[in-house]
């Protein structure tokens, strides 16, 4: 009996050689397609993460890109603030002019927030003005009414600085985390 049903599968199998090679391929294509797609999702989530890494990085480098500009426009305000008090009109103005150049390049940071960018424009206008002034300072006039609104105007600079510094500084040290 055991002979019989062994030849009868046989016999089968010998008939169907084509239907259970197709079955088989069947699962074995299903089985490598869930493989696939589960590599694809790992692949995104990589790429993701890989992404957000990169992001990272560039918020990073602008934020330390940030604070080293404040720094470098804090430190030339302190030397007018220097060259004026020492009457030095000729520094002064070439200082001044220095001035504008670097506030003309951090305004059009894109790092800057929207009161850090309305205080750096307005320094920006403030400086417009005050560069002419110190011109006639410097050829022999007298402006009565110059020094507090320079003086103001350096002061409002170096606090918009500092506050952009701050918080620039605050943003590597991780205190905002990218998306």
């Amino acid at each position: 009996m055991m002979n019989r049903i062994n030849l009868q599968v046989t016999s089968y199998l010998s008939g169907h050689y084509g239907d259970i090679a197709s079955v088989l391929g069947l699962i074995v294509t299903f089985v490598g397609f869930v493989a696939t797609i589960q590599k694809v999702k790992e692949a995104q989530k990589s790429a993701e993460e890989a992404r957000k890494a990169a992001k990272q990085v560039v918020f990073r480098i602008s934020a330390q890109v940030l604070v080293e500009d404040a720094n470098s426009l804090i430190n030339v305000v302190n030397h007018l603030n220097s060259a004026y008090r020492n009457r030095e009109w000729g520094f002064a103005i070439y200082l001044s002019e220095e001035v504008k150049i670097r506030i003309a390049s951090l305004k059009g940071s894109e790092e800057l927030l929207g009161d850090e960018k309305k205080a750096i424009i307005g320094s920006n206008d403030d400086f417009r003005h005050l560069t002419p002034k110190l011109h006639k300072l410097h050829g022999g006039k007298e402006l009565k009414t110059f020094e507090k609104e320079f003086l103001t105007s350096t002061s409002n600079l170096i606090e918009a600085l500092c506050g952009i510094r701050s918080r620039a500084m605050g943003d590597l040290m991780g205190k905002k985390d990218v998306q």
